[in-house]
């Protein structure tokens, strides 16, 4: 009998940043594409298939049959597609910041993925292919949706909107202070349900078809569902956590290093903050200033969460470092500004130094 063909992990990974710039290309034919939207969409690609074929290879070396090492399948192919048109929708989105939005498109997208996620599942159940890899990339591909939809909605609603976008990342967040959040979790249907709920309703709110006052009761209604499926997993995960213990058999108090560890995390986030919002000129600083989410550190956050452990640390120190010269150069130019009325020019002005 023949073998049906398995495509590698990098070949599929290869496919899907082909067929990511082939939606941006056709985006940037028929409704346009900007700078930001192609900036975007190819960091999409980049992350999310670097993230799935490293994913799959380390499945694969943890395989005790490497001649059956875990491929994509046909459901995590719909996953991808999924992905590739929620990537569509990220570009345009990032668009929507510097010109007029291609609305009706970014609904058809999104229509299209949120049909797909029904699909995903009942493949993977008919051709026998369930796995936790597949559970997990389609749990990716849904936060990541509902993030990109809450940053489009947040100039029709205000920014509590990011609150239904932000839920899964402020769990995984925090669970690197909490390590019994990384508990598992039993499967429960009422979570995709959830979901789906989150995406219909914030793909209502960015076609804006309904009043306001309902879309915003609505929208808290969907928050509501939300809060209650995310609590519940909380209070599941705290029932069942395992207490560290020392050798006496008696728990431990928090130690002084997972405080200080929590905060050079919130140090490091409000310079990372003050770099990407901060204003040039002294006069401007004000508190208003840094109240909004820079599209920005969203981004990279995801990056770093989706790609592998040490790729994410070498993105968050070149990062890091450019951060860094950027605080030092707005800094420079607060101070001339002030003193000389006129911008810090790193080309002739390294003298003042």
């Amino acid at each position: 009998m023949a073998h049906r063909a398995r495509i590698s992990p990098v070949g599929g990974a290869l496919i899907g940043v082909f067929g990511q710039l082939l939606l941006l290309a056709i985006l940037s034919a028929t409704v346009g594409l900007r700078t930001p939207g192609w900036l975007i969409g190819i960091a999409c690609a980049m992350a999310t298939n670097i993230a799935i074929s490293s994913a799959l290879i380390r499945a694969g070396r943890r395989s005790s049959t490497p001649a059956r090492s875990p491929s994509l399948g046909p459901a995590g192919w719909v996953t991808l597609i999924r992905a590739t048109l929620v990537g569509g929708v990220a570009a345009l989105v990032a668009d929507s910041f510097t010109g007029p939005p291609p609305v009706w498109t970014m609904v058809a997208l999104t229509a299209v993925a949120l049909v797909l996620d029904a699909v995903d599942g009942r493949v993977a159940r008919r051709t026998n292919t369930v796995s936790a890899f597949g559970a997990r990339f389609d749990m990716e591909v849904d936060a990541f949706a509902i993030m990109v939809l809450a940053l489009y909605d947040v100039r029709l609603v205000g920014d509590w909107v990011l609150a239904i976008g932000g839920a899964r990342y402020a769990f995984v967040g925090a669970g690197w202070l909490l390590p019994w959040l990384h508990g598992e979790l039993p499967f429960r249907f009422w979570c995709k349900v959830v979901a789906a709920i989150q995406g219909v309703v914030l793909t209502l709110t960015m076609a804006d078809v309904l009043p306001r006052p309902v879309i915003v009761v609505v929208l808290v209604i969907a928050l509501g569902l939300l809060t209650e499926s995310f609590g519940r997993d909380v209070l599941g995960l705290w029932r069942r956590r395992v207490p560290v213990v020392d050798r006496l058999g008696t728990p431990p108090r928090r130690s002084v290093r997972r405080v200080a560890t929590a905060a050079t995390t919130g140090l490091a986030v409000g310079v990372v903050w003050f770099a990407l919002l901060a204003p040039n000129r002294l006069s401007a600083v004000a508190p208003g200033a840094f109240v909004r989410i820079p599209l920005e550190a969203v981004v990279l956050l995801m990056l770093v969460l989706l790609l592998p452990r040490p790729a994410g640390r070498v993105l968050g120190l070149a990062v890091g470092l450019v951060l860094g010269v950027l605080t030092v150069v707005k800094l420079l130019d607060m101070g001339f500004t002030e003193a000389l009325d006129r911008p810090f020019n790193p080309v002739s002005d390294w003298s003042y130094l």
